[in-house]
C-alpha cells in the first residue's frame, strides 16, 4: 500500500498528465451529451459487485459524477458530494460516482480513506465514460426524473451548498425540470 505522501505525488503527476492530454484534445459540440436528450443507459458494478442500471433509476433525479482517485479536484469535491447525499438520500434522488478506469483495489483504498456513502461504480475499461464523452474530470451529469440530461458540469462544485441543494430539490418538481446547478 502506498503512503499518503506517495499517493499525493502520484495524484499530482497523473493530474498534470491528464491536463496535458486534455489541452491537446479538440472537443467538438457533438462529443458532449446534449442537454435535453435522454441519458445513455449503462450497467456497472459497484465495489461490492452489485449491479447498478441507470434505466432502473427513472423516476428519480440522478446525479452521475465521473471521477478518478488521482484527480485532485475530484478528491476535493467528493466529501461535499457525500454530505449532499446525506442531505438528499431520503428524497427521490440517486447519486452515483463512476470511477474512470481504475482498478477495484485503487478505488477501494480511496473509499477507505475518504468515506463515500452512495454507490461507487467501476468503469475499469472506460466504456461508459467513452459512451458519455467524458473529456475532463470531474464531470457531473444531472438527469431528471424522466431520464433526460438537464445539466452537465465540468469541474468541482460544493455539492452541499444551500444553493445547489435547493436547485436539486427543485428538480424533484417536474415543472422545474429546466433548473440549472
Amino acid at each position: 500500500m502506498l503512503t499518503i505522501k506517495a499517493l499525493k505525488l502520484t495524484s499530482i503527476i497523473q493530474s498534470m498528465l491528464l491536463s496535458c492530454m486534455l489541452l491537446a484534445t479538440t472537443v467538438t459540440a457533438q462529443q458532449n451529451p446534449e442537454i435535453g436528450t435522454a441519458a445513455k443507459k449503462f450497467q456497472l458494478n459497484d465495489l461490492t459487485g452489485q449491479v447498478h442500471q441507470l434505466e432502473k433509476m427513472q423516476g428519480n433525479v440522478v446525479i452521475v459524477n465521473f471521477w478518478a482517485t488521482w484527480c485532485i479536484p475530484c478528491r476535493t469535491e467528493m466529501p461535499s458530494m457525500n454530505r449532499a447525499w446525506q442531505a438528499l438520500s431520503s428524497k427521490n434522488v440517486k447519486m452515483l460516482a463512476i470511477n474512470f478506469g481504475e482498478s477495484q483495489q485503487a478505488v477501494a483504498d480511496f473509499v477507505q480513506a475518504v468515506p463515500i456513502d452512495f454507490p461507487v461504480l467501476l468503469d475499469e475499461d472506460n466504456s461508459v465514460s467513452s459512451d458519455w464523452n467524458i473529456t475532463g474530470m470531474p464531470t457531473t451529469i444531472v438527469i431528471d426524473q424522466q431520464g433526460n440530461i438537464v445539466d452537465r458540469i465540468l469541474g468541482p462544485k460544493e455539492w452541499d451548498s444551500p444553493l445547489i441543494l435547493k436547485a436539486i430539490e427543485k428538480l424533484l418538481d417536474s415543472e422545474n425540470a429546466a433548473v440549472k446547478l
